[in-house]
């Protein structure tokens, strides 16, 4: 009875991972059949060589902390760096915010291919706020555009 039990998971596995729809997970998650790349059956993924290929790649460049924090009703400084290819025309960058901040310079015209922005802004109330970062313009005839985020911490003084 125990070697019947045995041979029939024994069966069981094989035909499960044998399957069609097992061998497409199974190669999706790096556990396929085929090559000699190692990883689980001697196989490694194609995840990471996907991955690579669907990456975004960014033509305008803007470096900026992802959080900050804030006093309240206290006026702040941004510093942004970016970096344009030589190819790029008409960039301009936009700051916007939620409803607590206050932005005093919000538009920059990007004439030159590096450099810093200092960006002003006031904080209204305490709390979790956001400050969206724009930059938009002309790379080799295309219209580009890339938006992110940086999270400001507005707190009182004490």
């Amino acid at each position: 009875m125990m070697k019947n039990s045995r041979r029939m998971t024994a069966i069981f596995l094989v035909s499960s991972l044998s399957s069609y729809p097992a061998q497409s997970c199974m190669e999706h998650y790096g556990y396929g059949f085929g090559g000699n790349h190692g990883g689980f059956f001697n196989y490694s993924s194609n995840i990471a060589d996907i991955n690579e290929l669907a990456k975004d790649v960014k033509v305008f460049k803007v470096n900026h902390p992802s959080a900050a924090i804030a006093e309240v009703q206290k006026e702040e400084m941004l510093e942004l760096d970016y970096e344009l290819p030589l190819e790029s025309e008409n960039v301009r960058l936009t700051l916007s915010a939620t409803n607590n901040i206050t932005m005093i310079d919000q538009v920059f015209d990007l004439k030159q291919k590096s450099g810093k922005i200092i960006a002003r802004f006031l904080a209204r109330k305490k709390g979790i706020n956001a400050i969206t970062v724009t930059i938009a313009g002309e790379h080799e005839g295309e219209r580009l555009s890339y938006t992110s985020e940086l999270y400001i911490k507005a707190k009182k003084t004490s």
